[in-house]
C-alpha cells in the first residue's frame, strides 16, 4: 500500500509522540521523601517522643565537632542525637522496590548512621576520613557482610553523596522467594564502592527484619548524630523529562533522577 506524504508525517509525529509519552509517565514516578519543610512523610521505629530528628540547616557545632546543629531553613532532616541511644531510626511512609536513589549524607567527627534500602539492607555511614585499611563497619560497607573496595569518605561535616543502584528481592505467587536482592552498583562522591552484590538476607536493625518485595528507606538515627537530603528515589530504568526531550530513545537513557 502507498502512504502519501501527508499520511508519512502524521505516522511518524504519532510514533514520536508515544515515545515521549512514556518517557514523562515514567518520569511522574520519581519520588522525593523529604518535602523540606517537615517530616510528615516519614515514621519511627520507637516512640515519637524519643526522636531527636528536625528540620534545618546542618552543621558542626564550633565548641564540639561530635555534634551537629541545625540551623534556619529547611535544607536537610537533621539528627541532633547527642549519644548512642540518644534518638531513633527514621523511614520513609512511602515504599519502593527497585530503585535509583541519589541522596546526600552529613556525618560529624566520630558518628554512625546507616542507609537502610528498603527498610532492611544497611549501607554504613560512618565518620572514616583518613581511614587506610577499611572494615565491614567503615564508611559505605555493607554493615557486617562486605567491606568497600576503597575509602571514598570526605571529612566530617562536609556532604557526601550516595548513588545507589538497587535490585529488589523477588518473589512468585505464593509468596516464595525465587531470586535474592542485590547491590547492583553502589557510589560514593564519584567512587564505585560495590558492583553486583548479592544479599542473601536483611541485614540487622532493620525495620522488620523480614524480605518484601517493597519497602521504605531508613536512616538510623540510634547511633548518631547526621544529616541527610536531596533524597530522590526512583524506578531503576525510569527516565528524566530532560532525558526524554532528547532526540536519542528513551529507552537508552538511564539514569532517571531530574532535580
Amino acid at each position: 500500500m502507498k502512504l502519501s506524504n501527508t499520511v508519512i508525517p502524521a505516522i511518524v509525529t504519532a510514533l514520536a509522540m508515544t515515545m515521549l509519552t512514556g518517557c514523562y509517565e515514567n518520569c511522574k514516578t520519581v519520588k522525593k521523601p523529604f518535602n523540606n519543610k517537615d517530616l510528615s512523610n516519614w515514621s519511627f521505629k520507637g516512640n515519637p517522643a524519643k526522636s531527636k530528628w528536625t528540620v534545618g540547616t546542618p552543621e558542626m557545632v564550633k565548641q564540639n565537632n561530635k555534634r551537629l546543629a541545625a540551623g534556619l531553613g529547611n535544607e536537610a532532616m537533621v539528627n541532633l542525637a547527642a549519644e548512642h541511644g540518644d534518638s531513633l531510626d527514621i523511614y520513609s511512609n512511602a515504599k519502593f522496590g527497585d530503585s535509583h536513589i541519589e541522596l546526600e549524607v552529613m556525618v560529624p567527627k566520630g558518628s554512625n548512621s546507616g542507609i537502610y534500602v528498603m527498610g532492611e539492607y544497611e549501607i554504613q555511614i560512618l565518620d572514616s576520613f583518613g581511614v587506610e585499611k577499611m572494615k565491614a563497619s567503615d564508611m559505605g560497607a555493607i554493615y557486617g557482610a562486605a567491606v568497600p573496595k576503597l575509602n571514598a569518605s570526605k571529612a566530617p561535616g562536609t556532604w557526601q553523596k550516595y548513588v545507589i543502584d538497587w535490585q529488589a528481592p523477588k518473589f512468585d505467587e505464593t509468596g516464595k522467594k525465587i531470586a535474592n536482592a542485590k547491590f547492583i552498583k553502589i557510589e560514593l562522591n564519584g567512587q564505585i564502592l560495590h558492583k553486583d552484590l548479592e544479599m542473601p538476607g536483611p541485614t540487622p536493625g532493620g525495620v522488620t527484619g523480614k524480605e518484601a518485595p517493597t519497602g521504605p528507606i531508613m536512616f538510623q538515627g540510634n547511633h548518631g548524630p547526621v544529616a541527610y537530603k536531596n533524597i530522590v528515589i526512583c524506578p531503576l530504568n525510569c527516565q528524566t523529562k530532560a532525558n526524554c526531550s532528547k532526540k536519542d530513545s528513551c529507552k537508552k537513557q538511564t539514569k532517571c533522577c531530574d532535580k
